[in-house]
């Protein structure tokens, strides 16, 4: 007897899963607009304005305690601008989650200029 039913790995790869925020990932990027941000920051390392690029970098925002995990956030970009490092992070919308975020990064690391890039619907 032939079975129609699907195996659980035919079916997990049949079904689209759909993002979040209804963004499209592009290249391994988790939006075009965050792909499109790597390619300009490509072409400024490039061109020696920036140095030191790297892609989904955590920071600890609250070390883990023996009650609870640590907090982290991962901003999408970091680099060096001469002596100084500076961190982006691409968004479409700021969630509430993420602009507590990004004051407790502002806390814990005041010297590290954090750049919120609007997506503008890229």
């Amino acid at each position: 007897m032939i079975s129609n039913r699907m195996t659980r790995e035919e079916y997990r790869d049949s079904v689209r899963k759909r993002a979040k925020y209804g963004n499209n990932r592009s290249s391994g990027f988790d939006s075009m607009a965050e792909a499109h941000r790597f390619g300009v920051l490509c072409l400024l390392q490039k061109a020696g304005r920036i140095s030191g690029l790297r892609c989904q970098v955590p920071y600890i925002l609250q070390d883990k305690t023996p009650a609870q995990r640590s907090i982290k956030f991962v901003v999408d970009f970091e680099y060096f601008e001469g002596e100084k490092t500076v961190v982006e992070d691409v968004k479409g919308f700021a969630t509430a989650v993420y602009k507590l975020k990004k004051k407790m990064f502002h806390v814990r690391y005041p010297d590290v200029e954090f750049r919120e890039i609007k997506s503008n619907g890229i």
